[in-house]
């Protein structure tokens, strides 16, 4: 997943700043009402003022847009449809989860009991059956024991009726059987078969079971040399028009209240009318054509709120003037690229998780990244040390010195209150053969954390190789 945007206020950064004690509900406010008036994300102005790290605030935006993603297993009705074209304005947001687990929690939460029994009632007769899938299989799923189960009965040529008494009355454990086979189902890892003396084609049982789930969204028909997929729901053929009104949007949304009216910051009053009233005759809804399609009239709606917008503030002598001092408060300070600070973080994930998996020159290559994009955290010059030093086999002296120089800057950046940097400045010093060294560094790791598992594991292997003391003074213990 890329990223998800929202207009609900529930699903807002602030209130997940709120929600993960960032930010007190005040505070949260009042940062929400500066990012209006200066026309920024909250996420850039948030690390502006420096009111949370990097880190955190990567966490809880990647729990946002989770929270977004699970919820839209719980929606039963509605239009949707893509637009290729539109850009997403907000920083690209990795979800550091496979695709087919979140489908699975998805299903797993977003279903209640008696939604189940409506949806299947009608055919507790029907026999499962299993099917094959080219792109995934039962059991590359993220399953339970008793979700296993449910394919693994699959094939017991038993209906849905007897699956139910076996599972038995329970209303989680029937709930779970229900929700497992939709999962199946949906996934296309199990069929549904009628009886033999009722049995009827595939195509029947097909349409009868979307009748079941449900009114969907209007279909488009496929574009002409695209195979038809069926009930997948095709991109609408965007025209020239629609693709240079996407254009303008998207390019609206990157400009502050002055350039979208295509003014300085000097121009008055006067000036902001002209401009908007020049503006709005030509994206005013009410000017279109008349056999103008809905979305030209949707994209010129949004064109028009965005312009409308800047002269609301720009039209003002005092709301100008305060606008006026927010952008040059925000030019004056310190500036911050939000993307690269996000982009930075996704790729220190990576490099970790690379890590993790002993691939050093990958890791190594995403902590490089990671320090491009943000040089002033420490943590990432910490790993980039670690991972070279990984990834080089015969090391010299001067290599392994330039290692641990790197890990060294990154500890004093961050006020040498990082453990995984003494971790790894132990575990050179082990691999060179200096263990005393080594062990006074994995102590000085666990004085900063003391659940440092790995830490720990070193120290007891070296208590266990530590000769044992023998003669008159182990006597005298």
């Amino acid at each position: 997943v890329v990223g998800a945007s929202s207009n609900l206020r529930k699903e807002q950064l602030s209130q997940f700043l709120v929600k993960a004690g960032v930010l007190e509900p005040q505070r949260a406010r009042e940062v929400a009402r500066l990012a209006k008036e200066r026309n920024e994300r909250m996420d850039k102005v948030v690390l502006q003022a420096r009111l949370v790290e990097p880190a955190r605030l990567f966490e809880v935006m990647q729990q946002q847009l989770r929270e977004r993603v699970l919820e839209l297993f719980t929606w039963r009705t509605g239009n949707y449809a893509f637009y290729s074209d539109e850009k997403y304005s907000g920083p690209p947001m990795p979800m550091n989860q496979d695709p087919w687990e979140l489908i699975v929690e998805g299903v797993r939460s977003g279903y209640r009991l008696s939604e189940l029994e409506r949806l299947f009632q009608p055919f507790y007769s029907y026999q499962l059956t299993p099917r094959q899938n080219q792109f995934i299989a039962p059991s590359k799923l993220p399953l339970k024991p008793l979700e296993q189960r449910v394919f693994r009965q699959a094939d017991s040529r038993g209906d849905i009726q007897s699956l139910i008494y076996r599972f038995g009355t329970d209303d989680e454990r029937r709930r779970v059987l229900l929700y497992t086979i939709y999962l199946g189902l949906e996934l296309e890892l199990l069929g549904i078969e009628q009886p033999a003396a009722e049995a009827y084609s595939d195509t029947e049982a097909e349409k009868d079971w979307e009748e079941q789930l449900g009114p969907s969204a209007e279909e488009y028909a496929a574009p002409a040399g695209r195979e038809d997929h069926g009930p997948i729901r095709t991109e609408p053929v965007v025209d020239d028009a629609e693709r240079r009104l996407l254009e303008e949007l998207n390019a609206l949304k990157e400009k502050d209240f002055f350039q979208r009216l295509g003014l300085d910051r000097t121009a008055g009053s006067s000036e902001v009318n002209k401009a908007f009233l020049k503006a709005a005759r030509k994206y005013h809804p009410d000017n279109l054509p008349a056999d103008a399609s809905e979305r030209v009239r949707e994209l010129s709606s949004e064109i028009f709120a965005l312009l409308n917008e800047a002269h609301q503030k720009l039209s003002n002598d005092e709301s100008r003037k305060q606008y006026l001092e927010a952008l040059e408060s925000g030019l004056e300070g310190d500036q911050v690229d939000v993307t690269n600070i996000l982009e930075a973080e996704a790729q220190f994930n990576r490099g970790c998780n690379l890590l993790n998996a002993r691939k050093y020159d990958a890791a190594l290559k995403a902590f490089e990244d990671a320090v491009k994009l943000n040089p002033e955290e420490g943590e990432f010059h910490i790993y980039r040390g670690w991972a070279m030093f990984m990834s080089k086999s015969n090391r010299d002296s001067m290599f392994t010195r330039s290692c641990r120089e790197m890990i060294l800057h990154g500890l004093k950046m961050r006020g040498e209150n990082v453990a995984a940097g003494f971790y790894f400045l132990g575990m050179i010093e082990k691999i060179s053969g200096d263990l005393d060294k080594a062990r006074k560094l994995f102590k000085k790791c666990l004085s900063i954390d003391r659940g440092f598992i790995d830490a720990q594991r070193e120290l007891r292997l070296m208590e266990k190789r530590q000769p044992k003391k023998s003669g008159f003074f182990k006597l005298k213990k």
